[in-house]
């Protein structure tokens, strides 16, 4: 849960920034995606089960309806060769939750991993990007009362400002080493990305 920590002291440079920032969420996405496809794997095909599909997870007297991504669609046409209904079970759920984890991360806003990704990689664009996001994040709370929560969250984190402090010198350039870094960092996000993670079905 990194993206819960914010910077207590200032870095030297935005390379050191970068590194911070993408290294978590690429090695959280490598640790998740076997345990997903492994619980995927073993997850019980639930053909027909009323107006849900997708991957179910039972909590009890209640069922949740866990959103896909691309990366959980993928695997569910990997093993299953369409779109069938899944029962989900600890493994499955486990790995779900870190593909979920890492695409709120990388959310460029703010000190989340994804926000000191972008302000390494493109500073002047920061303040710009992270307010359009928060913007689409609240616009996704209609959809999902958690992202409500979560840009709330966001803002208390960051007091109240999505923009992201400065390094000691900033106008170092990024090394063109961390270009391949940059495009999995956005990738992972895509990949990743859910609009509407879950719903609770009853």
């Amino acid at each position: 849960m990194g993206a819960f920590i914010r910077l207590r002291s200032v870095l030297n440079d935005r390379r050191q920034l970068f590194d911070v920032g993408v290294w978590g969420p690429i090695a959280g996405f490598a640790v998740a995606l076997p345990v997903l496809i492994i619980g995927i794997s073993q997850a019980q095909v639930a053909p027909g089960h009323g107006a849900a599909t997708g991957l179910l997870l039972p909590l009890g007297s209640e069922t949740w309806v866990l959103g896909d991504s691309l990366v959980t669609l993928l695997a569910r046409r990997l093993f299953y060769g369409g779109t069938e209904t899944l029962i989900m079970g600890p493994v499955g759920f486990a790995g779900w939750v870190g593909m979920f984890v890492t695409m709120l991360n990388l959310l460029p806003m703010g000190q989340l991993d994804g926000g000191h990704i972008l302000y390494a990689r493109l500073p002047q664009w920061h303040r710009r990007v992270a307010l359009a996001f928060w913007l689409i994040v609240f616009a996704l709370g209609r959809l999902w009362f958690g992202w409500y929560v979560w840009g709330g969250l966001v803002l208390a984190l960051s007091r109240g400002r999505l923009g992201h402090p400065p390094v000691l010198d900033s106008l170092r350039p990024l090394p063109p080493t961390r270009g391949l870094a940059w495009w999995l960092a956005v990738a992972l996000f895509v990949v990743t990305f859910s609009p509407i993670p879950v719903i609770q079905t009853g």
